[in-house]
């Protein structure tokens, strides 16, 4: 028998699709899906088919609907009743869910980049749609679609990080493009397609992708782009030569924690990574509202004992180029440096769907 809860749900036994038409079976079956093997308490299962409404025939028309779902699966054993609620039993692999974070998992431990494409690829291709559709919305189901999006969402990205690692820049760029266009707040995602487009010869578009996510951080959640993604960004502007390596330096999942990465191209060992210049003092800016030869409040520079003298200026000089996202009214000389906040923009799923519930 196979269960498939990425996209519409679906049950096939021999090949044939069972049939699943009226909604409070497939609610059931949602919940019991998402605790797959293991007993859910019969007031826990009344609570979200009724939406704690007190009906004092709610057990036995949960014991009407337990028998109406077992027919329809075929095999009455599937369901048991044990320890005061119903567990659904499952075999190894049935499961589609199952089968994805599995594969997720092989792929992104895989060290063959070409190898760890294929499993995610193949993984990635189990999805038909948003998970458990025609189903109710019930809090039991809604919190598995969300860690489920999560987790097609860090396998997009583990995807991505294999593609950049067979040096496959332009051919995911339309992907990522459309992606990051979806998910303008996850800054992993917005580092991807910056690195996959300035190793396409890009980097102007690269740049433009940092500014754009940089505001939406500022805008929506008062933040500044994590470590790094400036780090990237620095890269880029100075035209690092192992760029090709930089799809790595963004961790999956919270970075918020100690960080066990290399230290990013571009810095020295030991380096305390770029650094936010800060000016307080006015100067007469140029037309564009940046004073000439004066980095913009906000631009990323290394420490200036990590550069040679040299580079240094050469680096001032790329970042004049740049409009900074508003006016600039204090452009004047550095006064200050201070180190980069570590504040990083957590990843947001889409909201979950909102379905009709089921009706009495």
């Amino acid at each position: 028998m196979e269960f498939e809860v990425l996209g519409p749900l679906r049950v096939r036994a021999g090949g044939q699709p069972a049939a699943l038409t009226a909604m409070m079976p497939r609610t059931l079956l949602g919940i019991l899906l998402t605790r797959a093997n293991t007993s859910v308490p019969a007031d826990v299962l009344v609570d979200a088919l009724w939406a704690g409404q007190r009906d004092p025939r709610a057990a036995k028309r949960l014991q009407l609907h337990v028998h109406r779902l077992r027919r329809a699966l075929g095999d009455p054993a599937r369901i048991r009743f044990e320890h005061g609620g119903y567990a659904l039993r499952l075999h190894p692999g049935e499961l589609d869910a199952h089968r994805f974070e599995t594969m997720i998992a092989e792929g992104t431990s895989n060290g063959d980049p070409a190898r760890a494409v294929q499993l995610l690829r193949a993984a990635l291709g189990l999805w038909r749609g948003d998970p458990f559709g025609g189903v109710a919305d019930v809090a039991l189901v809604r919190a598995e679609i969300d860690r489920l999006t999560e987790r097609q969402l860090g396998g997009l990205e583990e995807l991505y990080c294999a593609e950049l690692g067979c040096g496959r820049t332009g051919a995911i760029v339309p992907e990522l493009s459309a992606l990051a266009a979806r998910y303008p707040l996850r800054e992993r995602l917005q580092g991807l397609l910056m690195n996959a487009l300035s190793r396409a010869g890009r980097r102007a578009e690269a740049l433009e992708v940092y500014h754009r996510t940089r505001a939406a951080l500022v805008d929506d959640l008062g933040l500044e782009p994590g470590p790094e993604l400036q780090r990237l960004v620095h890269a880029i502007l100075i035209g690092d030569p192992t760029l090709e390596e930089f799809h790595t330096v963004f961790p999956a999942g919270n970075r918020a924690g100690p960080s066990t990465h290399r230290a990013a191209p571009g810095f020295p060992p030991g380096s305390s990574g770029p650094v936010v210049v800060k000016s307080t003092q006015t100067a007469s800016p140029d037309g564009n509202g940046i004073a000439r030869n004066q980095p913009f409040p906000g631009t990323i520079l290394r420490r200036e004992d990590d550069l040679p003298s040299t580079g240094y200026q050469d680096f001032l000089t790329h970042a004049e180029r740049f409009r900074p996202l508003g006016p600039v009214s204090s452009a004047g000389p550095i006064s200050s440096i201070s180190p980069i906040s570590s504040a990083d923009a957590a990843g947001l799923p889409r909201p979950a769907r909102r379905q009709q519930r089921p009706t009495h």
